[in-house]
């Protein structure tokens, strides 16, 4: 009778360290999951640093347009591309990419 119940109380053992185990590395809150969340995490401070990098260059044409710094060539380069205006030796040269940012 001894053997059978040490048996069924390491059975009983067994189950429960596999179940907390399982859910140590496949859990909501496991070891996989921590990994998902850091990488998640990654690419978020990735696309932070990317829209920062764009909004300064964005508040630098700004500053560029304004009347008591107005930069001429940029506000020519503006409207050129705005009005699609180019002079009789130019080449016109188009880029998909920042097309289909517009």
């Amino acid at each position: 009778m001894s053997n059978f119940r040490l048996a069924f109380i390491s059975l009983i053992f067994m189950g429960l360290l596999s179940y907390f185990l399982y859910h140590t590395i496949y859990g909501n809150r496991g070891v996989i999951s921590k990994q998902r969340v850091e990488a998640e995490v990654q690419k978020s401070a990735e696309q932070l640093e990317k829209i920062r990098s764009e909004r300064i260059e964005l508040e630098h044409q700004v500053k560029l347009l304004r009347p008591e710094s107005l930069d001429k060539d940029l506000l020519e380069e503006k409207a050129r591309k705005i009005l699609g205006i180019a002079k009789e030796n130019e080449e016109v040269l188009i880029n998909e990419e920042e097309k289909s940012k517009e």
